[in-house]
C-alpha cells in the first residue's frame, strides 16, 4: 500500500479492511505501507503510479503484486 501520514479518512479505511482480515501493518505484518512523504522518491513513486494506473491520490492498494485501486475499492473487493 503506497500511503502518505496526510491522509486520513481513505487510508485509514484501507488499513482498517486488512486489519479486518487479520493482516496488519508494519514490521512483522503481512501488509507493507510505504509512507510516499517519508521516502526520498515518493513525489517520483506517486508521479509513476499516476502514470500506470491513472489515479493521483493515495491510498494506492495492491494485493498479490495486483492494482485493487484506492481506500473504497479495497474496502469493497476484500
Amino acid at each position: 500500500m503506497f500511503s502518505k501520514t496526510s491522509c486520513g479518512f481513505f487510508c485509514h479505511r484501507a488499513k482498517a479492511a486488512f486489519a479486518e482480515l487479520g493482516c496488519s501493518a508494519g514490521e512483522g505484518g503481512h501488509v507493507d505501507v510505504l509512507g510516499l512523504d517519508r521516502d526520498a522518491r515518493g513525489a517520483q513513486i506517486q508521479a509513476t503510479l499516476t502514470e500506470m494506473y491513472g489515479q493521483r491520490t493515495v491510498p494506492n492498494v495492491f494485493v498479490g503484486g495486483r492494482f485493487v485501486g484506492g481506500g473504497t475499492e479495497t474496502v469493497h473487493a476484500l
